[in-house]
């Protein structure tokens, strides 16, 4: 009996060599349990970083490429940069912001090495088209020198609906007051915007201006074209943002750019532009032009002139003291467009 006891021991030992650990958890009846997609989410504090989480902690020294994620939906398509692993957590690293208002989507194709996977070597499994939480509230805030939004009494000091200050909505307190009582635009409460009207020559003066360079984002309507309109006008350096009796938007800093394409009707748009001597830039709706505007600096411009006033609308105005580049743009354009159903 102790012969026949010590056989039947070999026999299971030799069973277990020959069919391996997998063999033998199959037998014993072991089921794989992969981890599972829970969320993705992007933050407002951290708008280049997506940040997927599964059910359970995953294996930390097992890091898929950057190549094994995809996304879709984020403006100006950047690509995905680095993967990190924190427990329950595969953050995606993205080589730019994701916008307000992006609808965003993620994507995993399982790889044959260093998948995703948890302490016992179960793998996630592929994953397509999952959305992503868009926690973006807004415009980026570095560099902001001022915002101005016509949505609300609030935003203005009024004087009935004449505005004697149009408020900045940043801590930089840039306001921009009346020039005079007799040129003052008013507030248009039942359509949000601020009316500015050629025949009185309306304008508002600014107190402040960052030097070069700096970055205008204006969200306005013209009411009739084929008119020059000096939209940001100073006469000392001279220099000015306008749109033209052509219907071409020009840029002056000592130098002209101006848009080879010309507004068709007057409608409202996003106006860009980008104020850095040589490599200025000029954008509305999906034209662009961009060349040297001069190297002056405004000293304290006016939002409209006294002579070849503007005859428009303006529901917002955005100013950033650094050039934003087409990343950058993209974001706020974003923004701005979804706000303005543009």
């Amino acid at each position: 009996m102790s012969v026949a006891g010590t056989i039947t021991q070999l026999s299971v030992a030799g069973a277990i060599t020959q069919k391996g650990v997998a063999g033998t958890l199959a037998e014993a009846g072991y089921t794989p349990d992969p981890p599972v997609f829970v969320s993705a989410v992007v933050e407002d504090a951290d708008p280049d970083a997506i940040v997927i989480t599964f059910g359970e902690a995953l294996d930390e020294t097992s890091v898929p490429a950057t190549t094994d994620f995809s996304t879709s939906g984020i403006t100006g398509s950047p690509s995905i940069t680095n993967v990190s692993i924190s427990t329950t957590d595969v953050t995606l690293t993205l080589s730019g912001n994701v916008a307000f208002g992006d609808t965003v989507l993620v994507s995993y194709v399982k790889p044959g090495s260093n998948p995703l996977q948890d302490a016992d070597g179960d793998d996630v499994d592929s994953f397509t088209n999952e959305s992503v939480t868009n926690n973006i509230e807004g415009l980026p805030q570095t560099s902001l020198w001022g915002n101005y939004k016509a949505d609300g009494a609030g935003n203005f000091t009024l004087d009935g609906t004449d505005i004697d200050s149009w408020l900045d909505l940043t801590d930089n307190d840039n306001d921009i007051p009346k020039a005079s009582d007799a040129t003052r635009p008013s507030f248009d409460s039942g359509n949000s915007r601020v009316d500015f009207d050629v025949t009185n020559v309306e304008r508002l003066d600014f107190q402040s201006w960052p030097a070069q360079p700096f970055t205008i984002y204006m969200v306005i309507e013209p009411k009739q074209i084929g008119l020059t309109q000096f939209i940001i006008r100073d006469g000392s350096p001279l220099s000015y943002l306008g749109l033209w009796s052509n219907n071409q938007f020009r840029l002056y800093a000592g130098s002209f750019v101006i848009t080879d394409d010309t507004l068709d009707s007057a409608e409202k748009i996003l106006l860009v532009a980008v104020v850095d001597g040589a490599s200025s830039f000029l954008k509305f709706k999906s034209f662009t032009k961009s060349g040297d505007a001069g190297s002056a600096d405004p000293d304290d411009p006016t939002l409209g002139w006294s002579f070849s006033s503007p005859d428009m609308y303006a529901y917002e105005i955005v100013v950033y003291s650094v050039a934003h580049d087409s990343d950058e743009r993209a974001v706020v354009e974003a923004f701005l467009n979804s706000q303005h159903g543009l």
